[in-house]
C-alpha cells in the first residue's frame, strides 16, 4: 500500500485538529443544552403561571357532559335557560374575577376559551405606545428570552373600540408545548378548523360567541392585516380573503364585524402565519 511521505507528519496535526473540533462540538452541545434547558424551564414556568391564574381567577367552563345534555335538549338544561339573552348555551356564562385580574395587569380586557383545546387564557389590550409589548411579556409582567409565550392580545389599533371594533385582530403564539394559539396552527385544514371553531370571549360586560368559518396561511413579510376597517369595507375585504383561503366552511354575507385570529405556523414560509376568520353568532350581557 502506498503511503504519503507526509502521513507521519500530518497525522499528529490531524489528531490535534480533530480533538479541537470535537471539543468545540462538545462545548456547543453543552451550550445548546443549557439554552434548551433554560427555554424549557421558562416555557414550563409560563404554562404553570397561566394554569395557576386560570384556577385562581376563573370558574371552570361547562363540561362536555353538560354541553351534550344541552344539545340533546335535556330537561335540566332547559330549566336553566336564560331568556334574557335568548340562549341556553352554558358556555355563555362563566364566573371570572375581573378585579383580581386587573390587580395583576390593568391591560386585561377579556378571557378567551375554545372548547376541546388548551385555549383558555386572559386577553390584554396592546398599548398604542408599545404595540409589540405582549409578544414576549406574560400576563404577570415577566419578560424572558427565548420565552415567546407572551400574552394573547388585541391589536393596538383596536384600542379605541376594543372588541366592539368592526375588525378586531387578536394575536397568540404557536408554541412547541401546545399552549396559546397552537391549536389553531393547522386551521388551514378544513377538517381541523371545523373541530375547533367555536370561540368564547368573556368581558366584564359582554360575552361573545364567535364561530370561525375560514382560514388561510400567509407570508407575514408580504401580508398586511387591517384592524381598522369600517363596516362598509368588511364584505369586500372578506370576499378577497376567502378567495385566497385554504379552508372555507361558510361564506357569510352582509357582515357587521369580522374577527381575525393570528398565529404562527411555519410550514411553507419562514414567517408564515395562519389567519382564522370568524363572525359573532351570539352576544349577551355578562351575568352579574
Amino acid at each position: 500500500m502506498n503511503r504519503s511521505p507526509y502521513t507521519s507528519l500530518s497525522a499528529p496535526t490531524h489528531r490535534h485538529g480533530a480533538s479541537a473540533v470535537a471539543m468545540a462540538i462538545l462545548l456547543f452541545c453543552v451550550m445548546l443544552a443549557a439554552v434548551g434547558g433554560a427555554w424549557a424551564q421558562q416555557s414550563l414556568a409560563a404554562m404553570d403561571s397561566y394554569e395557576r391564574l386560570r384556577d385562581a381567577m376563573t370558574e371552570a367552563p361547562a363540561s362536555g357532559e353538560e354541553r351534550a345534555a344541552l344539545e340533546a335538549g335535556a330537561t335540566e338544561a332547559e330549566s336553566n335557560r336564560d331568556d334574557s339573552n335568548g340562549t341556553a348555551d352554558p358556555l355563555m356564562t362563566r364566573a371570572i374575577d375581573w378585579d383580581g385580574l386587573r390587580a395583576i395587569n390593568p391591560d386585561i380586557i377579556a378571557w378567551i376559551y375554545v372548547p376541546g383545546t388548551p385555549i383558555d387564557y386572559p386577553v390584554v389590550q396592546a398599548p398604542a405606545s408599545d404595540p409589540d409589548r405582549y409578544l414576549h411579556t406574560t400576563f404577570d409582567g415577566r419578560v424572558a428570552y427565548p420565552n415567546n409565550e407572551g400574552t394573547i392580545h388585541l391589536d393596538a389599533q383596536n384600542a379605541a373600540d376594543g372588541l366592539n371594533a368592526a375588525s378586531p385582530v387578536l394575536y397568540g403564539h404557536e408554541q412547541l408545548n401546545g399552549s396559546m394559539f397552537s391549536a389553531w396552527r393547522d386551521n388551514y385544514d378544513p377538517e381541523h378548523l371545523a373541530s375547533c371553531n367555536q370561540v368564547y370571549l368573556y368581558t366584564p360586560t359582554t360575552t361573545f360567541h364567535v364561530e370561525l368559518f375560514a382560514a388561510n396561511i400567509v407570508d407575514a413579510t408580504k401580508e398586511r392585516l387591517y384592524s381598522d376597517l369600517t363596516i362598509e369595507e368588511l364584505q369586500p375585504w372578506l370576499d378577497e380573503k376567502l378567495a385566497e383561503s385554504e379552508a372555507v366552511l361558510a361564506h357569510p354575507q352582509n357582515i357587521k364585524q369580522l374577527w381575525t385570529f393570528v398565529t404562527c405556523s411555519y410550514t411553507t414560509w419562514r414567517d408564515q402565519r395562519t389567519l382564522s376568520y370568524g363572525i359573532t353568532v351570539n352576544r349577551a350581557p355578562t351575568s352579574s
